[in-house]
């Protein structure tokens, strides 16, 4: 399994070293910047701060909007690690802690959209 689970992360993030050359160098949703040299988010112009982690989940969901991860494909892609079903209430926290930084209502997320049962999106 640890041998699989290997060659299966090395396939993984050598497709998406060839895919970082197609991506844009800014990631917009509303009112919101994402850029991605600088690794920093902005909201009309003022930086609003993030942590590692925050970043590359936003990331990886900005880079593929309307396509739904589950809390397992972004605990594997962030951290960089072997998921473990405890790993899912670290992967909801941080998304909480993004929401309450990045939604106008974080009570009402409007961006980051929880896909019931499948994972999360953003449009």
């Amino acid at each position: 399994l640890r041998v699989k689970s290997l060659i299966r992360r090395y396939v993984q993030y050598d497709s998406a070293s060839e895919e970082k050359t197609s991506l844009p160098k800014q990631l917009f949703i509303e009112d919101l910047c994402l850029d991605l040299d600088k690794n920093l988010l902005y909201r009309k112009g003022e930086v609003i701060e993030l942590t590692e982690r925050e970043f590359r989940i936003l990331k990886l969901l900005l880079s593929n909007r309307g396509k739904i991860f589950s809390i397992q494909h972004i605990y594997e892609s962030v951290w960089e690690d072997e998921y473990y079903y405890s790993s899912a209430n670290t992967v909801m926290v941080h998304i909480r802690n993004l929401r309450k930084k990045i939604e106008p209502v974080p009570e009402e997320p409007q961006i980051i959209q929880n896909v019931w049962g499948r994972g999360y999106k953003i449009d």
